[in-house]
């Protein structure tokens, strides 16, 4: 036994492959609704305008395909159309993408758990400056602390640990001030990549590792 379609769903078919057969592609149809897209998008606030040119390139693509969006669907005279144009299909995929991008970057990202760098390190400076550094850090990464050299010189730190990165400021009783910023290594025992500038204009690369 065979069964029969139903005459109403051979019209919606017949309908669709019609439609797509024939409809005319015009780069001049395209431009003008890319155009009066963006248009559009200029009276909306700033929030809902964040992806307007490559939305834009979506629905123009659309319009030049004599379709018409509504709600998100394809829509085509009586019904909406599931598949969409291959021409329009790059335009949609960077439309998304954008859309994706956005929404990602509204979400607020974990601030990462501070690394602990509490206790004695030795320091060595590339300049030949070496000596040790005391941290006490809290449970935000906040440190402060103290810092003696060779050559006599000794002061007091400030700074912040952020994840793996470190960045503090030295300041001695002259009033010189030296910047420090850093890479912790994942196991804590080691601080590389990291340079120092003096308020006096010197510069030096330095590391630091636990006693």
């Amino acid at each position: 036994m065979t069964h029969r379609r139903t005459p109403l769903l051979v019209s919606i078919l017949v309908m669709i492959v019609a439609v797509l057969a024939s409809t005319p592609t015009a780069a001049g149809n395209f431009s003008s609704a890319y155009q009066a897209c963006l248009d559009a998008f200029k009276e909306q606030p700033a929030s809902t305008s964040y992806c307007a040119p490559e939305t834009c390139g979506f629905r123009a693509c659309i319009s030049d395909h004599s379709l018409s969006l509504h709600y998100g669907d394809i829509v085509v005279s009586g019904g909406r159309l599931t598949s969409i144009p291959a021409e329009c299909k790059p335009h949609q995929d960077v439309m998304n993408r954008c859309i994706i991008e956005h929404i990602n970057s509204a979400i607020p990202q974990p601030t990462p758990t501070p690394q602990d760098v509490s206790g004695s390190w030795k320091i060595f400076q590339s300049n030949g400056y070496k000596g040790t550094l005391n941290f006490t850090q809290d449970p935000n990464g906040q440190i402060t602390g103290s810092a003696s050299f060779n050559k006599g010189l000794s002061g007091t730190l400030t700074g912040t640990v952020t994840g793996q990165q470190i960045t503090f400021e030295i300041s001695y009783p002259s009033g010189i001030k030296g910047a420090y910023n850093g890479v912790i290594a994942s196991n804590g025992r080691t601080i590389r990549s990291a340079n120092t500038r003096s308020s006096t204009g010197e510069s030096a690369t330095w590391e630091a590792s636990r006693f």
